[in-house]
């Protein structure tokens, strides 16, 4: 085998090689020539300059190493073993300077695979990029095109090729890791069983700053753009690919057990169960400043953000169209956490517990100014912000049409415990049996709403209440909003809902909670420090 160019020679002579190399290359950016200054600095003695197949094959003999690729390389003859193992790992330094390693294929071997099979925690693989890449076969559990496993750090590398296998643990850029990956890019398709990411399968490190544009599809759970499974960090990455798997299945994450920040998805996604735009099911972990605009559809439990959510959200939002049969909503499919400073834009249609914020709120707080102005439709326990509520909604809203068979509500469908309190509808809502502007049907108690939306139903409706078991307090409605049906509420003129001297009753509270102003809100009252609020 042809010996690599090892540099015998003065560290000067390295830099004098790259420099006139970097030189010839006038598509390189300004952050790559910052790069190699940094390279320069940190030069060993002896660095390896990789020219041609022959030169890469030799990375294998000394797993330490330190390896500057000089060229594009075509690796179409022959299949590729696999630098390092769990065994004796990759340990050195891989810089590609941006060159392309194309038409890698590995089929057999290693359970690790990838074109590193096992990068070591001293191990740095950075500005690699690999096209045409296919790794397959049978017995696969760790795969990703850069490496099969990661303890070290990748980054700046891209994936154009395919990953795919008859097990799980596959990932674009990496099937696990327990180190760094940031700045990476997939456009590739990862397909397999269970575990699968379209950046990392399996994630108990750091992801930054990576993205997917490539498929990501398993035939069963724990499948997302970014992560099918995260117990690590992940933070600004973000999908735009599609997604599709079983349960556990997120535009960006399948399941994180840790918080989630500034991450994305504008990808379609699918599944069964706990089905999200973000994540399918948050771990007992918060999210906050995370978005969709992708679709989102799948049977139960799904969401614009989160399919199921046991943790705290903030400030999040879903512009999407998020669709599926029980427990559907525009941030999350069913809750019995905190939800705060969201919104929704997005239509929802769904079966039965479907609302514009949350599908069911299972004894969570929906509050500080959620809102949804989409459309939202279903079956049973249909509502503006939540459909089935058995916790608390404070301080929300809703303008978005809200239609469905029975318990359809403009802000909740079903009321059947703990409190709604400071909120209002003035969408559009419809349907068969227990219509109401703010409540559908209720037990438990409410105070402090009004509605100004049309309210039209076939048995058990009202501008308030469509039906239930308690009386209401201190609500309002505009008198020509509905025609018959439940009275339960004040009506009142459109000039009168528009005068604060109406709202006689002390819980109404203008100076702190509540404000008019006749350009905001067609002069209807609004809350104070709402996104209204200017």
């Amino acid at each position: 085998m042809k010996t690599a160019h090892r540099l015998l020679t003065p560290v000067w002579t390295v830099i004098l090689t790259l420099l006139l190399s970097q030189c010839s290359n006038m598509l390189q950016t300004q952050a790559e020539l910052r790069d190699l200054n940094d390279l320069i600095k940190s030069l060993p003695d002896e660095p390896v300059l990789i020219y041609d197949k022959q030169d890469l094959e030799t990375v294998g003999d000394d797993l330490s190493g330190y390896y500057i690729l000089m060229a594009d390389i075509d690796l179409r003859d022959g299949a590729w073993t696999p630098i390092g193992t769990s065994g004796t790992p990759f340990t050195g330094t891989f810089y590609g300077r941006g060159f392309t390693l194309s038409n890698l294929t590995i089929t057999s071997g290693e359970t690790h695979r990838g074109f590193f099979g096992y990068i070591g925690s001293a191990g740095t693989v950075t500005h690699l990029h690999l096209a045409g890449a296919s790794i397959t076969g049978t017995g696969v559990t760790h795969a990703g095109a850069v490496a099969g496993n990661n303890e070290g750090t990748i980054s700046n590398c891209v994936n154009s090729g395919t990953v795919t296998g008859d097990s799980g643990h596959l990932g674009g850029i990496a099937g696990t890791n327990s180190g760094t990956i940031d700045l990476c890019d997939n456009t590739g398709t990862v397909t397999g069983t269970e575990y699968i990411g379209g950046v990392c399968a399996d994630n108990s490190g750091t992801l930054d700053a990576c993205r997917n544009s490539g498929t990501a599809e398993a035939s069963g759970d724990y499948v997302g753009g970014v992560a099918g499974n995260n117990s690590g960090t992940i933070s600004n990455c973000y999908n735009a690919g599609t997604v599709t798997g079983g349960s556990y299945v997120g535009g960006v994450i399948g399941e994180p057990v840790v918080p989630v920040s500034n991450c994305y998805n504008t990808g379609t996604v699918s599944g069964t169960y706990k089905v999200g735009g973000v994540v399918g099911m948050q771990g007992w972990t918060p999210m906050e400043g995370c978005y969709n605009t992708g679709d989102v559809s799948g049977r139960t439990d799904v969401g614009g953000v989160a399919g199921y959510g046991n943790a705290p959200i903030s400030n999040c939002h879903n512009t999407g169209h998020v669709s599926g049969s029980t427990h559907v909503g525009g941030i999350v499919g069913i809750t019995d956490q905190h939800i705060e400073y969201s919104f929704n834009t997005g239509a929802i249609s769904g079966g039965d517990s479907t609302g514009g914020i949350a599908g069911c709120n299972n004894e969570g707080v929906i509050y500080n100014y959620c809102y949804n102005t989409g459309d939202v439709s279903g079956d049973q326990y249909i509502g503006g912000v939540v459909g089935e509520n058995v916790g608390q909604i404070l301080q929300c809203y809703n303008s978005g049409a809200v239609t469905g068979a029975g318990a359809v509500g403009g802000i909740a469908g079903l009321h059947g415990d703990d409190v709604i309190w400071y909120c209002y509808n003035r969408g559009p809502v419809s349907g068969g049996s227990d219509i109401g502007g703010v409540i559908g049907y209720w037990i438990a108690p409410f105070s402090v709403c009004y509605n100004t939306g049309t309210v039209t139903g076939t048995g058990g409706f009202g501008p308030v209440l469509g039906n239930g078991t308690t009386g209401t307090n201190t609500c309002y409605y505009l008198d020509s909003c509905a025609s018959g049906g439940n009275s339960a509420g004040t009506a009142a003129s459109e000039t009168e809902m528009k005068t604060q001297g109406t709202y006689t009753d002390g819980d109404w509270d203008f100076a702190n909670d509540w404000r008019i102003d006749s350009a905001i809100n067609d002069g209807y009252p609004f809350l104070r420090g709402s996104p209204l609020d200017s």
